[in-house]
């Protein structure tokens, strides 16, 4: 395994499971994917970051992507979201509003419930694969604003959520602790960076507004499809996130040069997504009549065909961004055009499609019964237990 010391294999955060939904595995090796190798570049620029090899962890690895990278501050993310998800049951249900299902009202319990401890798992999963190179302190903020996501469902909405707002830092009621409680957060963020902070809170605003809409039914194709499903989830403010914990504020035309390597990361992210969580989808759309905004359905419905077939599409598509995106990579170094800060973007970017794939392929949300429990005989991971003991 690519963890080139071996105190940092305590620092590898516990995988639970794997999961694959059916891809024949064999993807092609693309040298400019290396950059997400630890001995591709010096060591302060992997400061904050572990390599995770999938060969040598043995997962059921689709991507081309030969590592990603995790954040080695992933238990100041799992605390950090315990401790805050603890205040949020402390405030008055009368005053915060309704939970999410399953998030039963604790105030006075210790003990967080099976899905709480499932909604602080995926949130620190995404954040840490997704933003590896975060600092322990900014990790701990994306964590709770991913967490934040999570615990949005589009009906049950606490009143954290709608206060979440710009409004928040001249705040117009001091005395409700869910006012104050919002504010903290939104203070924390923009005391780090303000420009930047204020990136993350649009990018998770823009998302939660979206879900209160009413779902589009028809597109005029996968490209209309791909642009809506981008706001279904939370593009921008994943993107947000990721400038956020690289300290990266670029210019409109300091990003011009990147748009075409972002906007195919965005569609590999939704399609991955899409991908790892289309059986869950459906199970939900029949057991539960759930709403569905998945590009593998989208196309098992478009061309008429059966489950399996859309899956192998998806799956094929996904194979062909990644060689766009190696190209896009290829072109932007061969030419020399970017500057530290530029590149240090792309680098990110690719960084967090990569972090994606590797929480899908090992995400019980995803696979549910399908997941298979990990347990490799000579996994480092022992030496790092979570407290969440999922």
């Amino acid at each position: 395994m690519a963890l080139h010391r071996e105190t940092e294999t305590a620092l590898l955060k516990p995988i639970i499971c794997t999961y694959n939904p059916g891809l024949v595995l064999g993807p092609r090796a693309l040298e400019y994917f290396n950059i997400l190798r630890s001995d591709s570049l010096t060591a302060s620029d992997f400061k904050h970051s572990l390599e995770i090899d999938p060969s040598s962890l043995r997962l059921p690895w689709p991507s081309s992507f030969p590592a990603s990278r995790q954040c080695k501050h992933w238990r100041d993310a799992e605390n950090a979201c315990i401790s805050f998800l603890k205040e949020v049951y402390a405030i008055d249900p009368s005053e915060r509003g309704k939970l999410p299902d399953g998030l039963s009202d604790q105030s006075t319990e210790l003990a967080l419930s099976q899905r709480a401890r499932s909604a602080i798992s995926n949130a620190v999963n995404a954040a840490i694969y997704m933003n590896p190179e975060a600092s322990g302190t900014r990790i701990s903020m994306v964590a709770k604003f991913y967490l934040l996501a999570w615990l949005h469902d589009g009906q049950s909405l606490f009143r954290l959520i709608d206060v979440i707002s710009l409004d928040v830092f001249e705040p117009q009621n001091t005395v409700s602790a869910t006012h104050r409680l919002s504010f903290r957060l939104a203070q924390e963020l923009t005391s780090e960076d303000d420009a930047l902070g204020q990136q993350v809170m649009k990018g998770l605003l823009s998302y939660i507004h979206s879900t209160r809409d009413q779902p589009r039914q028809e597109f005029s194709g996968l490209k209309d499809f791909l642009d809506y499903r981008a706001i279904d989830i939370a593009s921008d403010f994943v993107f947000a996130c990721v400038r956020f914990v690289n300290s990266i504020n670029l210019s409109s035309a300091g990003a011009e040069p990147l748009d075409k390597l972002v906007n195919l990361a965005r569609d590999h992210i939704i399609l991955v997504n899409d991908l790892y969580s289309f059986e869950k989808e459906e199970n939900d759309l029949q057991s539960k009549n759930a709403t569905i905004i998945n590009t593998v359905h989208y196309l098992k419905l478009l061309l008429s065909v059966e489950s399996k077939a859309a899956k192998d599409i998806a799956y094929c598509l996904i194979q062909d961004i990644e060689l766009q995106l190696h190209e896009e990579l290829r072109k932007l170094r061969t030419l020399r055009s970017l500057d530290k800060t530029q590149f240090r973007y792309a680098r990110a970017v690719i960084e967090c499609a990569a972090g994606n794939v590797m929480y899908s392929v090992t995400s019980k949300r995803y696979g549910r019964k399908a997941a298979i429990p990990y347990k490799p005989s000579d996994s480092p991971q022992r030496q790092g237990a979570s407290i969440l003991a999922l």
